[in-house]
């Protein structure tokens, strides 16, 4: 998976951004929006104090106005995605 993401990074054209979060066990949506939020340098005063909800928003806000590509390492159990950041297509 690291050099799936780094070859995202480096040769493509078509992404603004690559996110990578590895998900594992047990799978935690804070985690997850946490990683995603320090890849988008999402600022503390729009993340703190924030439910899990509002932070799904925010990231949200900010991918859909981006090219990305999320790669999801070692998931083991269904994961909702709107939890962590929002409708990806």
């Amino acid at each position: 998976m690291t050099k799936v993401n780094n070859e995202f990074i480096k040769a493509s054209k078509s992404f603004e951004i690559a996110i990578w979060v590895v998900v594992s066990r047990p799978t935690s949506v804070e985690k997850i929006q946490e990683v995603i939020r320090n890849k988008l340098d999402i600022p503390d005063n729009r993340w703190r104090n924030r439910t899990e909800d509002e932070k799904a928003v925010e990231i949200f806000n900010v991918l859909k106005a981006k090219r990305f590509v999320m790669l999801l390492d070692d998931v083991w159990e269904r994961l909702d995605l709107q939890k962590s950041g929002g409708s990806f297509s």
